[in-house]
């Protein structure tokens, strides 16, 4: 009852908030000095009617609040979702589940160097589920300078405190609550795109710190032996074709270090991993752009016993405008990813998913996406494990603009895992509706 009030209490401040907010915001007057707007003739030209869509959107867009040189973007999120399965298992068992997210970003404008500072609050309760309560935060920022013409440096970095979900495919079903972890990220790079030969540069730092789990029937699993550090250098290379076409060549190196020298299994972990691709930058007219590539990636073990990852990789990042109002979105590429199964190196997981974004008014907007995943799990010398981990998903939803402050939501989702492996925790079929209010400045 004291959450249901608080709910309330919650969802009513958004409201009234959007209510004010509505009464109180203005749309800015468009400037445009092409010659259509100043004319007095009744007919619309194209040139006005592309001004008239791009004052409106920006209509729809949150202002912030000016501070000299830096704009703050508040916002507060609240959702409700029905899980049919919170826990990804094949006895499926529901709940209600409340999120409340603040958050906020500071953007600082200097002309050629801009910064952005954000952080993002999540608090997750369960309305019978009680043991599954739990808080996620993030903090972190990003600047970026033109060191010359055509010539930028940048750098991010950021700290966060979160929970694995039930249904990734390192969580244990016996895990009495979802496992924590400390993510620590850090990074910078120097890029030119504006020359016939485009390049960029960048390195990146990961550090992973999980907490031990209790299960189900008492036993504390250690998982610092998962701790690790990740170390990432990574280059591009381009060179323009004819306009709208671009060769690129890409390449990394990657070392992952675990804290433990040996995991409960006796296994080294530790990896490098190199991988190169090949690739064609392209836009077809202004319908069709992205990129697609192949290429290939190795990874070495430090543990004699676990050979080498070899395979070939491919992707692709599309978008593709069929109307005006309808944005279709492909992307697919192929990892290689770490796991606490006994036996097994990694996995190598290729995932891909279409996304189709339709805007049937300017503030009613459809989302459908279609998503998959193959995990190919590794094993050792010693055991081979030919375990097979399949993903399907799909979402559908709308989100409506009320004003440039308000905004709600609804939609539906469906996640089902099936694997070559048998056994209890390998398969799950979920459904999940969720609703959402939002309120921004």
């Amino acid at each position: 009852m004291r959450f249901t009030a608080y709910l309330a209490a919650s969802t009513a401040l958004v409201l009234a908030t959007s209510a004010y907010a509505q009464t109180t915001s203005t749309i800015p007057p468009r400037v445009n000095n092409s010659v259509a707007s100043q004319s007095a003739l009744p007919d619309r030209t194209t040139s006005q009617v592309v001004a008239d869509d791009d004052a409106a959107r920006l209509a729809l867009q949150p202002v912030g609040a000016r501070f000299g040189s830096f704009t703050l973007f508040p916002k507060l999120e609240t959702q409700l979702t029905y899980n049919d399965n919170i826990y990804a298992l094949q006895n499926k068992t529901d709940d209600f589940i409340a999120r409340i997210s603040p958050s906020a970003e500071l953007r600082g404008d200097f002309g050629t160097f801009t910064t952005a500072l954000r952080g993002v609050l999540d608090r997750y309760q369960y309305f019978d589920r009680t043991t599954e309560n739990r808080t996620d935060w993030s903090i972190g920022g990003n600047a970026q300078a033109e060191a010359s013409r055509g010539i930028f440096i940048y750098g991010a970095g950021g700290y966060s405190k979160a929970h694995e979900d039930r249904g990734d495919p390192n969580a244990l079903y016996t895990d009495r609550t979802p496992t924590k972890y400390n993510l620590t990220e850090g990074g910078f790079g120097l890029s030119s795109d504006l020359q016939r030969v485009s390049y960029g540069i960048d390195a990146s730092y990961r550090e992973y710190d999980f907490a031990n789990n209790q299960q189900i029937g008492g036993a504390l699993v250690n998982n610092k032996d998962r701790d690790r550090k990740q170390y990432r250098v990574a280059g591009r290379l381009g060179f323009e074709l004819s306009p709208g076409y671009r060769i690129l060549a890409r390449g990394s190196y990657q070392k992952i270090d675990y804290d433990l020298n040996f995991d409960d299994a006796g296994f080294n972990r530790d990896s490098k991993e190199v991988r190169g691709t090949l690739g064609v930058q392209f836009e077809l007219t202004r319908l069709l752009q992205g990129e697609v590539f192949g290429g290939y990636l190795n990874r070495t073990y430090t543990d004699p016993r676990f050979a080498d990852i070899s395979a070939p990789v491919f992707g692709a990042n599309l978008t593709w405008f069929p109307t005006p109002l309808a944005t279709v979105r492909f992307n697919i590429d192929r990892t290689v990813q770490e796991t606490v199964v006994a036996n097994a190196r990694g996995f190598l997981s290729t995932a891909g998913t279409i996304t189709l974004d339709y805007e049937v008014l300017r503030t009613l907007i459809l989302t459908g996406v279609v998503r998959y995943s193959h995990d190919d799990y590794r094993g050792s010398r010693l055991v081979t494990t030919t375990r097979n981990d399949d993903y399907y998903g799909g979402t559908i939803g709308a989100r409506y603009l009320f004003n440039r402050n308000f905004y709600g939501g609804l939609s539906y989702d469906w996640t089902k895992r099936t694997s070559s492996f048998s056994g209890p925790g390998l398969e799950f079929n979920r459904n999940r509706i969720t609703a959402t209010l939002g309120l921004q400045l």
